[in-house]
């Protein structure tokens, strides 16, 4: 007889990051740490790399062609040279645009950090998280409609490139108001940070209703027994 193996997934299993505490003072806690580019850095991020990109090969070809000679040994290592120092300069303007949030749940209340800065939302009252496409996204796509109608006329062709219109505002709906927590380019980014927030809200209203306890050794979650063993 075959023995079929199962596993449960973690609800906090993949990105975002997400790890789950127990404190003393306020019970369950659940953080949430994003990282996210916007439209504009995301612009910048493009145009950076290209720039890195083209100094990159001007730094190999001064090196092969006035420095040393252009033997097939010296374009192997100066592009391999070269090539490490773009990937090392592109990723630290990678890093350098892109922001992180931290996104803390307890049973009251939902806490917002960015750039250092707390915002403190009442987590009893009524609220949800939702998605906003971005505000400039019609102004955007009516742009890009005009430029590729010019280049029509000119005969030439003209492939539209989005940002705002592919960007998405995540936000928290807290007594009727939008606060916006965070700009993401990409729809599938965004929609995977909302489900985890969304996630993370039900899993705290499950304590709520618990009465502020969370289970997080699975030995508390017995009562006493006669003739138990005391604990080591």
């Amino acid at each position: 007889m075959r023995t079929i193996m199962t596993e449960t997934r973690s609800p906090f299993a993949g990105l975002p990051e997400t790890i789950q505490y127990d404190d003393e003072e306020r019970g369950p806690v659940i953080e949430v740490r994003t990282s996210t580019i916007g439209p504009v850095a995301k612009q910048l991020e493009e145009v950076g790399t290209g720039v890195i990109a083209f100094l990159g090969l001007v730094f190999a070809c001064h090196q092969i062609f006035f420095v040393y000679s252009p033997k097939m040994d010296n374009v192997v290592l100066w592009g391999t040279i070269a090539s490490l120092i773009s990937l090392f300069y592109i990723g630290m303007l990678n890093y350098l645009l892109h922001r992180e949030t931290l996104i803390r749940f307890t049973v009251d209340r939902i806490e917002v950090c960015r750039s250092g800065k707390w915002v403190y939302y009442d987590r009893r009252q009524q609220h949800r998280f939702s998605l906003f496409r971005h505000d400039r996204a019609d102004w955007e796509k009516l742009k890009e409609e005009h430029k590729r109608a010019e280049a029509a006329l000119k005969r030439k062709a003209y492939k539209p490139r989005y940002f705002f219109s592919d960007s998405y505002f995540v936000s928290l709906d807290h007594y009727g108001q939008r606060n916006d927590l965070m700009c993401v380019f990409r729809h599938p980014d965004a929609m995977q940070i909302l489900t985890r927030l969304q996630a993370c809200d039900e899993i705290m209203d499950s304590y709520a209703r618990a009465g502020n306890k969370a289970v997080l050794d699975p030995a508390a979650d017995w009562a006493p027994q006669p003739g138990d063993l005391p604990a080591e």
